[in-house]
C-alpha cells in the first residue's frame, strides 16, 4: 500500500511527512548525528557531577579489582556506551 505523487510512488514511511520534516535519515538520522552523540557522550562521562562520576569512580574500582557486582559492571558501560557509539561513528567516518 503506497501513495503516488506527481508520477512518483511513495514510501509508506514518507506519506506521514516525516521523512521531509527530518532529513532522508529520519528519527536515527538525526538521533546519531555526530553533535548528538558529542553531546550525549560527555554528559554521560561526567554524570552524576557530585561528588564524582560514575565513569571515575568505577574505573578506580576497576583498577582496584572491586568491580565484581553486574550492577556496577552494567553502570560502567551504560555511562561508557554514548562514547562508544561517538568512537564508531568517528571510525566510521573517516575509514571511507
Amino acid at each position: 500500500m503506497s501513495a503516488t505523487t506527481g508520477g512518483r510512488e511513495r514510501r509508506p514511511a514518507e506519506v506521514g511527512g516525516w521523512s521531509r520534516r527530518l532529513g532522508s535519515e529520519g528519527v536515527t538520522g538525526w538521533l546519531f548525528s555526530a553533535p548528538a552523540v558529542l553531546l550525549l557522550a560527555v554528559f554521560m562521562l561526567l554524570a552524576p557531577f557530585r561528588p564524582m562520576p560514575h565513569v571515575l569512580e568505577k574505573l578506580i574500582m576497576l583498577k582496584n579489582g572491586v568491580l565484581n557486582r553486574p550492577v556496577d559492571i552494567f553502570d560502567l558501560f551504560y555511562h561508557l556506551l554514548p562514547t562508544i557509539l561517538l568512537a564508531l561513528k568517528i571510525y566510521r567516518t573517516y575509514s571511507r
